[in-house]
């Protein structure tokens, strides 16, 4: 498979994603089917009627948009995947893009666990994150400069959803009852409260604002540990450099521990 750069990934858009071990660009190409349909029913219609005349021309338009519509609703859009490079020349700016397109791969298997399950707000919730955190991504690309200033929001929220979203795949693995349900509920919350972490510290990079999490990780640390879903140190937010290490909670109380 061809290796495709960065002018690649710019030119052509699409979404991040691991598969294989490998970095992968997918791109969703849609059919040009309903395009060539509708420009040959109004050929066709103007060799066949009197297009000049006005009644002709609105039941043309009608009519291929109606036609349009169904055939842009029946054809399915194409998706390509290629294997592309990522590097920015910043390695913490590349170290970060990697680790979001490991964790966006982890939040894709639980929506389709919820889908699956038709648990639509769970699957919402970690679709949205997911976004979000490809908007971070796609900064980055564009100013890899800013890594350094997202390293500790990185260093705690990646790990963290993808913690959250196996805890989901163990519920949906066969737990069931009240426990199960309210653990569900807590890996709604946290999902919830991620994503507009997220669209938050993107916020911040644009205001060039300084990238403060600890009143975010403390929000969602009380919420998740009340829930006994979550172990993370405590000391974590005391650490500006990344550099600290998730420590371990010795709760008993039942439910599933997430632990960094």
């Amino acid at each position: 498979m061809k290796t495709k750069n960065n002018n690649y990934y710019a030119k052509k858009g699409g979404e991040i994603i691991t598969k294989d071990g490998k970095t992968m660009l997918r791109i969703t190409k849609k059919s040009g089917g309903p395009y060539l349909a509708t420009g040959a029913l109004w050929l066709l219609w103007a060799l066949t009627f009197p297009f000049y005349k006005l009644t002709h021309i609105i039941m043309a338009a009608v009519v291929g948009a109606v036609l349009f519509v169904i055939l842009d609703r029946k054809i399915r859009a194409k998706e390509v995947i290629v294997e592309i490079n990522l590097s920015t020349g910043v390695a913490d700016a590349d170290a970060i893009i990697e680790k979001i397109a490991t964790m966006r791969e982890k939040l894709s298997q639980c929506a389709e666990l919820s889908a699956r399950s038709g648990d639509k707000e769970v699957r919402g919730a970690a679709e949205g994150v997911s976004a979000a955190a490809e908007r971070i991504s796609k900064h980055l690309r564009q100013s890899p400069e800013d890594a350094a200033r997202l390293r500790s929001f990185a260093n705690y929220y990646i790990p963290t959803t993808e913690k959250l979203a196996a805890a989901y795949g163990k519920i949906q693995g066969g737990a069931v009852g009240e426990n199960a349900a309210r653990t569900r509920q807590s890996i709604l919350n946290a999902l919830n409260l991620i994503e507009k972490a997220f669209s938050a510290q993107l916020d911040r990079l644009y205001d060039d604002d300084a990238l403060d999490i600890s009143s975010d990780v403390a929000v969602l640390e009380t919420m998740m540990k009340n829930e006994n879903i979550s172990s993370v140190s405590s000391d974590f937010c005391g650490d500006k450099n990344g550099g600290g290490t998730a420590g371990t909670d010795d709760n008993k109380s039942g439910g599933i521990r997430l632990e960094l």
